[in-house]
């Protein structure tokens, strides 16, 4: 299966679950307090606890519907640009991105959370990415299949 339709049948599979949901009042306060307060690192794909994985899934797609209800995804890629840039914000210092720069960052980051959802779910592992790599342009990732290994969604 070509990637885009592993991505596209990705998305599917998050539709299948239910209703698309978005982090909004007291569930984004939740991800701010359990996800984001631990640091960029725990906003990586990879890292994501399953509950926090699926929401910002649907958030995607939220995001690929062209839909504005993806605050948690956006403040996830803010604080991996914010680490990427020197922790700027915790120095009470602007972190200013350019307008383009944030949508490109949030279209790798919905790629990045489609790539873990395939590995998660299926035989294929994409490449994790890391705190140096998630948002760069040059970034090849690499695929492989591993055979007679359950799913760790189901592990």
């Amino acid at each position: 299966m070509a990637f885009r339709q592993v991505f596209l049948h990705t998305f599917d599979l998050s539709r299948q679950r239910g209703t698309i949901e978005s982090m909004k009042g007291a569930v984004l306060d939740q991800f701010m307090e359990e996800v984001v307060s631990q640091g960029a690192e725990a906003l990586l794909p990879q890292n994501l606890p399953e509950k926090w994985f699926e929401l910002l899934l649907d958030e995607t797609q939220a995001f690929i519907d062209d839909e504005e209800d993806c605050a948690g995804m956006l403040a996830a890629v803010i604080t991996l640009l914010n680490h990427q840039q020197g922790d700027l914000l915790e120095q009470e210092r602007p972190l200013e991105v350019e307008a383009k720069r944030l949508f490109t960052c949030m279209s790798y980051y919905a790629v990045c959370l489609a790539i873990e959802e395939v590995s998660r779910q299926t035989d294929i592992r994409g490449e994790p990415s890391t705190l140096d790599n998630i948002f760069d342009d040059a970034r090849n990732i690499e695929f492989t299949r591993v055979k007679n290994v359950r799913n760790r969604s189901t592990q």
